[in-house]
């Protein structure tokens, strides 16, 4: 049974320095807390406005209308 075992070890090791390389080649990238963020939370879903910092943004002084008729290049596309 040793040479299962010494198997598992070596295929574990080779598995967590995949890992390893992975998250330094993200990090030369990204900052690591964000890369950090990515690899425990994955996907994006509605309940990350608690997991991520937020801030307020204030409101226009001078809010500008939004156009009534649709774009007439997306008209057609839009029936």
């Amino acid at each position: 049974m040793p040479k299962r075992s010494s198997r598992f070890r070596r295929a574990f090791l080779a598995a967590v320095a995949v890992f390893a390389v992975g998250l330094l080649a993200l990090h030369l990238r990204y900052p690591l807390p964000y890369v950090y963020k990515v690899v425990v939370y994955q996907n994006p879903d509605f309940d990350d406005v608690h997991r991520f910092p937020a801030r307020p943004i204030a409101a226009s002084e001078f809010p500008g209308e939004l156009p009534v008729e649709p774009d007439s290049r997306v008209a057609g596309l839009v029936e």
